[in-house]
């Protein structure tokens, strides 16, 4: 994975479609691309909560300061306001 991200430059936009069984390598793999280069980034969560994907890159040793997580896993808050009913 890393190799072909290196090929596509400075600036580009990239969906990154992975097999279940592959998803933990290629996550590393993408991430530390992004990071190593000071690279911003937008990484969508379907499978673990951000908390997780946190705890892990940063055990890894990335920086990802500049890399945005969407968490799709992780419920709101329950004391979070919510909009009245119709």
């Amino acid at each position: 994975m890393a190799k072909e991200l290196a090929t596509l430059g400075s600036t580009y936009h990239a969906l990154v479609k992975v097999k279940p069984e592959s998803l933990d390598q290629t996550r590393h793999e993408v991430l530390q691309h992004f990071a190593k280069r000071g690279m911003p980034g937008v990484v969508i969560l379907f499978t673990i909560p951000y908390a997780e994907a946190k705890a892990h890159m940063e055990k890894l040793g990335l920086d990802i300061g500049r890399i945005f997580f969407i968490d799709c896993v992780t419920k709101g808050a329950p004391d979070r306001p919510t909009s009245p009913s119709p």
